[in-house]
């Protein structure tokens, strides 16, 4: 199984949301982000552009207990979440599983750095979700920010694909 790069881009000015067009659509799929953010944060990620509540999720910050958000509008996966209320930068990775006539599933792992130096420990955030569209293969990747212009100049998008 060999991995290559379908796409990425960096972003030229702040976005609160991000839609990354995919232009070859794989079966397995790894979405790397790297945002950096000027204030609180929670970056979701959803697939198609998808409005409906199409989504499930379980999700744990930290290793405390777990979350759940059935039938949402608003993601597949939660890459990090933050409340310093300082500027920080998170990254993220997602693991895909996108055949069409299945839901799509994802295991998503991110971080958030909170506060620059060695004085603050970073924030990890693990999560599951599925897409319940079996329609089609997916052919965007979204983030989407609580913040306005929250994603800054430089934060990159990448996703490696394999059939």
């Amino acid at each position: 199984m060999a991995w290559g790069k379908s796409d990425t881009e960096t972003l030229s000015s702040g976005q609160n949301d991000h839609v990354t067009t995919l232009t070859t659509s794989s079966t397995f799929m790894v979405y790397i982000t790297h945002i950096i953010h000027s204030s609180d944060v929670n970056s979701w990620f959803k697939m198609d552009e998808d409005g409906s509540s199409n989504f499930a999720i379980r999700y744990n910050t930290n290793g405390a207990g777990e979350a759940t958000s059935v039938s949402q509008t608003n993601g597949c996966g939660l890459f990090y979440s933050s409340s310093s209320g300082t500027s920080a930068g998170g990254f993220g990775i997602s693991y895909i599983c996108n055949i069409s006539s299945e839901e799509k599933l994802c295991i998503t792992f991110g971080m958030n750095s909170s506060a620059a130096g060695a004085g603050t420990a970073p924030t990890r955030r693990e999560s599951v979700g599925k897409h319940a569209q079996t329609s089609s293969l997916i052919t965007s990747l979204d983030i989407a920010n609580t913040t306005a212009n929250n994603m800054l100049t430089d934060s990159n998008f990448t996703v490696l694909g394999t059939d």
